[in-house]
């Protein structure tokens, strides 16, 4: 891995740099009503750690809005349709217990990434659209909520990470164990304490993102900021600009094999 995989997404109102660090792993969540910047401020960590880590990193969406991603595509894999979610779930989880059998094969702690075992991001725009999708089955929804249980437990050690979007965080948007895992957040402009009180869990003083007013300011809590929720503004980057840059990297899009579903060696 890149040694130091920082990812600037965005200034302090004394314009120093809020980063994002992935030493750790990524277990990230972006909350904010509509219109408050949350899939620009997500497309900006995407096109941030693609520019840091080239070809070390791969990268999975969901995105039942069909449109919050589509640019990514020539760098990235992206899943609009819901039929296609449950599989792309069970190959990750798959991909994930086969990292940890070769951690244990080779007495690793930590999982070494590289261009042929990237660093695997699995991104889901808009989460509620997701476990709430009325064209999925029940029993289907309750199996994407199982293994994204299971993915958010385990990824971090063995170089997968989540980044959930969503308007709300709530216990009906998704379980709140997944809500715990994520470490990373950024809390943009949201109507109501009570979902102040869910992004920050009990330090609601800290992070007043009702009282935000502009599309793009949010309140961060990273693996860089000391602990802290500080207060910050993405840039506003246009569709124009987010595809320009990505172009440039496009060479470096691979298939990991958990993806290859329709390989005759594919085992899940």
């Amino acid at each position: 891995m890149t040694n130091d995989p920082l990812v600037e997404i965005g200034r302090t109102p004394l314009n120093v740099a809020i980063n994002v660090g992935i030493r750790t792993g990524l277990l990230g969540l972006i909350q904010g009503q509509s219109g408050s910047g949350k899939s620009v401020l997500g497309n900006n960590l995407v096109v941030g750690l693609i520019q840091r880590l080239r070809g070390e990193i791969q990268i999975a969406v969901i995105d039942p809005k069909r449109v919050s991603f589509n640019w990514l595509t020539p760098r990235a894999h992206v899943y609009t349709n819901e039929t296609d979610w449950l599989t792309l779930l069970q190959s990750f989880v798959s991909e994930m217990d086969r990292r940890y059998a070769h951690m244990e094969e080779h007495g690793l702690e930590t999982f070494p990434i590289s261009p042929e075992r990237p660093f695997l991001l699995l991104v889901i725009e808009e989460m509620s659209a997701v476990t709430n999708n009325q064209r999925l089955l029940k029993k289907e929804r309750e199996q994407l909520q199982t293994l994204l249980i299971d993915y958010s437990n385990r990824c971090r050690q063995c170089a997968m990470g989540l980044l959930i979007i969503c308007q709300s965080c709530d216990s009906n948007t998704m379980p709140t164990v997944i809500r715990s895992n994520c470490s990373t957040r950024f809390a943009l402009k949201t109507s109501g304490q009570e979902q102040v009180k869910m992004i920050a869990q009990g330090r609601e003083e800290e992070c007043p993102c009702d009282l935000l007013t502009l599309p793009g300011q949010f309140y961060a809590l990273t693996s860089e900021t000391n602990g802290r929720w500080v207060k910050g503004r993405t840039k506003l980057t246009t569709l124009e600009e987010r595809k320009s840059i990505i172009q440039q990297y496009a060479t470096d899009k691979r298939t990991p094999y958990c993806l290859k579903w329709d390989s005759d060696e594919f085992l899940g």
